[in-house]
């Protein structure tokens, strides 16, 4: 119990009262309005001054999607991809494990299929273009 001017409060009263509060939909739409009155005076867009270059406007994210896709493609991602694949095919094959560690190998082999696939990708369309209609005619035995 705590006195606070004479008043008595008990501490597992104040903490239901502000867990009720928490959890009322009042407190969050308050909570809501106080944020938005606070933001209201600053702006987070950003403007294009010279509307005929707008295709040529950087985005926040662009450069880090542009290094996440130059780290994700070439030999390493594609080898750690493979080792990734195999060793977890072949643990799960073995069965020698039970559900947690079933649940981990797979894991493991969705993450080697995303470091495996965009070089994968990337060699076959390259291959694909480099092939043309002639080269393909040329092949066919008569």
């Amino acid at each position: 119990m705590m006195k606070t001017n004479g008043i008595s409060i008990q501490k597992t009263d104040l903490k239901k009262k502000a867990l009720a509060m928490v959890k009322s939909r009042d407190f969050w739409v308050m909570l809501g309005v106080l944020s938005l009155l606070i933001l209201a005076n600053t702006s987070f867009a950003g403007g294009i001054e010279d509307i005929d270059n707008a295709a040529d406007w950087q985005w926040p994210w662009t450069r880090f999607f542009a290094s996440l896709a130059k780290e994700l493609t070439g030999p390493l991602p594609l080898t750690l991809g493979i080792i990734a694949i195999a060793g977890a095919a072949f643990s799960l094959f073995a069965g020698h494990g039970g559900p947690g560690t079933q649940k981990f190998f797979v894991l493991i082999f969705a993450i080697g299929i995303c470091l495996f696939a965009p070089t994968f990708i990337s060699y076959i369309q390259e291959s694909a273009s480099a092939a043309s209609i002639t080269d393909v005619i040329g092949k066919i035995p008569r």
